[in-house]
């Protein structure tokens, strides 16, 4: 059984030709461990080390420095040893904060991943064409696959339920519990021969109920047969089970 969305973009084509030219082109058969340490820890590490070999280094104070710091009540030889484990102490938040540099993957949304997922139920689609009476298609074997883009936007793919490709990918951001699915976005375009057909979404909305999907959109669709244009609107609802 063909897609709801392709046979009736095909249905319409096909009346336009009819209507405008009495010539009805054949429906095409394609579907439209640990992470680097933060920026100068090592610098600080190595500054550390330098202090305690310059201080190794130095020469011990003669008898008469002694006592006369000894005399003056400045600080004792013991006193000063101390120095170097201070200054070692100075340069441990730098490398301790390593411990604490950000995981590259963090958890994912519970309201996104509740989207995410292969669906399966019923669409309807209307048609409302200028010249043309209303159209009313269902399909009880309608799909639509759920994803995430690397921006953290959802993709819904409409699936021809006939062959199981994809007839076009609309990408929607989550508010809340709604996503919104952003206007301007092509859908359902067909063209054989003469004739054309096509879609733009004005808007659209997707929710969960109950673990179904609900996905509703508004859309401006025009068609081109024999050189004449139809233009009108394509009312679209699609209610599905994850699988």
């Amino acid at each position: 059984m063909r897609s709801l969305a392709r046979r009736s973009v095909l249905v319409f084509v096909s009346t336009a030709a009819c209507v405008l030219g009495c010539v009805t082109p054949r429906p095409s058969p394609d579907p439209l461990g640990w992470g680097p340490l933060p920026p100068g820890a090592q610098k600080a590490a190595g500054h550390t080390r330098e202090k305690k070999v310059a201080r190794a280094e130095a020469p011990a104070p003669s008898e008469e420095e002694r006592t006369a710091t000894s005399d003056a009540g400045g600080t004792t030889p013991e006193k000063s040893a101390a120095l170097p484990s201070a200054s070692a102490s100075a340069g441990a938040p730098p490398v301790a904060s390593a411990s604490t540099a950000p995981s590259s993957a963090g958890p994912k949304s519970a309201a996104v991943a509740a989207f995410v997922g292969e669906f399966s139920g019923e669409d309807v689609a209307t048609y409302r064409m200028s010249g043309l009476p209303d159209r009313t298609e269902r399909d009880p074997k309608a799909r639509i696959n759920v994803k995430t883009s690397d921006a953290g936007d959802l993709l819904f793919v409409l699936i021809d339920s006939s062959n199981g490709k994809e007839i076009c990918t609309l990408s929607g951001t989550l508010k809340d519990s709604s996503v919104t699915i952003g206007s301007g976005q092509k859908c359902f375009e067909q063209n054989e021969g003469a004739a054309s057909a096509g879609a733009t979404v004005t808007k659209g909305t997707a929710t969960m109920e109950k673990n179904r999907l609900l996905f509703d959109l508004d859309l401006d669709f025009e068609m081109t047969a024999e050189g004449h244009t139809l233009q009108g609107s394509l009312v679209y609802h699609f209610e599905g089970k994850r699988r």
